[in-house]
């Protein structure tokens, strides 16, 4: 494993009360640390639900911990509202 982040590593879109990640064929992967259960890799474009309190480890170094969204806006536990970053599917949250 490197300590580099791929220029695409994941998506993170919402799909109604769920948030899904993807690793893009990164080159490290990504684990997913769910709230429950067993550290699992990521198979590349699978697209796998996640909740609140979940943990992707992109690198050693590098780890997302997804949180729910405080004002409770968004079933999936993001704010929506923002701009998208990832392009024009309505339903995409982000891509790192």
């Amino acid at each position: 494993m490197t300590d580099h982040v791929s220029a695409a590593h994941l998506s993170l879109t919402s799909s109604g009360a769920h948030l899904v990640v993807r690793d893009l064929a990164s080159t490290n992967g990504t684990t997913l640390f769910p709230v429950v259960g067993e550290p699992y890799r990521l198979t590349p474009h699978e697209a796998v639900p996640i909740v609140p309190g979940t943990h992707l480890v992109l690198t050693a170094d590098v780890t997302i911990t997804v949180v729910a969204d405080p004002a409770g806006s968004d079933p999936a536990g993001l704010d929506l509202a923002s701009p998208n970053p990832a392009g024009s599917d309505p339903g995409a949250v982000g891509a790192l």
